[in-house]
């Protein structure tokens, strides 16, 4: 006689394995996106560095090659001792309006460009005053010199944004002339800024920081079609 009895294939075993797969699939997918979320940040952290070397630069040059000549025509008495234009003699007067000039040329591109401030206590331009979270923030950077730089993703609105924060040098004797005693400074200052704001700092002191925030959502967008690429690719794998 015949056995007509079925045997019946234990299926708990591939279940199993089936939900150890889809586990498997999600963490995997997971540090991807990951991996190139932290890969397009710090890629956005270096190209924010090499503007701040060119910013560092041009300041540079307005300390060096600038002032000092203006410096020079006065003790020429070509010019007044009581001249002062910041569209010469201003580091960041001069690095602003670079930066806004250079931001209206990216927008003209449609690309996404990074959104430039500068926070000071008691700025001599209203714009740059610091609200005050950004006051704390300074004060951070007064109270602890090891602390160069911040930078942290913050939701604006529901969008991502990179922000960066770094202090400004140190006020030291040269920064005196315009930002010391407003009685020793150049006349045309105190009549264009008032004898209030941005004077009587002292030495050592950091009295402003720059910050730079980056809207993500154009770039996380990329890395989000690249990672529902591979996706699709592993679970393709993983189902066959």
């Amino acid at each position: 006689m015949q056995n007509n009895t079925k045997h019946q294939i234990n299926k708990k075993p591939l279940y199993i394995t089936g939900g150890l797969l889809l586990v498997f699939y999600l963490v995997i997918i997971s540090i991807i996106y990951q991996e190139i979320k932290t890969s397009v940040i710090d890629q956005k952290l270096i190209d924010l560095k090499q503007h701040l070397l060119f910013q560092e630069s041009l300041r540079s040059y307005v300390d060096e090659e600038l002032k000092p000549l203006v410096y020079r025509l006065q003790d020429e008495q070509i010019l007044s001792k009581d001249y002062f234009d910041p569209h010469i003699v201003s580091g960041t007067f001069i690095a602003r309006h670079v930066y806004q000039n250079y931001a209206a040329k990216i927008a003209e591109t449609n690309l996404t460009s990074w959104k430039y401030r500068l926070a000071a206590k008691t700025p001599r331009n209203p714009i740059n005053q610091a609200t005050a979270k950004e006051l704390e923030l300074l004060a951070q950077f007064n109270n602890d010199r090891t602390f160069k730089e911040l930078y942290t993703i913050e939701k604006i609105n529901g969008k991502e944004t990179l922000f960066y924060a770094a202090p400004m040098q140190e006020t030291n004797g040269k920064c005196l002339r315009c930002h010391g005693d407003p009685s020793t400074s150049p006349a045309e200052l105190v009549e264009r800024y008032g004898s209030i704001n941005g004077f009587n700092e002292k030495l050592g002191e950091i009295r402003a920081f720059i910050s730079y925030r980056f809207d993500l959502t154009k770039s996380l967008a990329s890395a989000y079609n690249t990672v529902v690429k591979i996706s699709l690719l592993i679970l393709i794998l993983l189902g066959v």
